[in-house]
């Protein structure tokens, strides 16, 4: 049982790493052209996905004054917050006496 939740985890945390990769990367290809596939329902389910994920950063960056940045840090601060969760979650699964 606790290899599972672990997996799940581990496979969770990578997916939302993949998410966010793959935004950072779209945002790259859309600012030097804006081909047509970018309209498929995937890139957008990935682009709305990311920005639920990476709002809150960026709200927290924009009240510590950093918001006007020309580089936005967001999906670095969130692939740290994520890699720090799931560690977190890990070592807890790892204490609890389930089999």
């Amino acid at each position: 049982m606790k290899e599972l939740l672990l997996l799940l985890i581990h496979y969770g945390s990578q997916f939302v790493w993949a998410v966010i990769i793959a935004d950072v990367a779209l945002s790259w290809i859309v600012m030097v052209q804006r081909p047509r596939w970018v309209y498929h329902p995937l890139v957008r389910w990935v682009q709305n996905t990311a920005f639920q994920i990476l709002r809150p950063f960026r709200q927290l960056l924009g009240s510590l004054g950093a918001g006007r940045m020309p580089i936005d840090i967001s999906p670095i601060l969130a692939m740290f917050a994520i890699q720090i969760v799931e560690r977190v979650l890990i070592r807890l699964i790892l204490l609890l006496p389930i089999p």
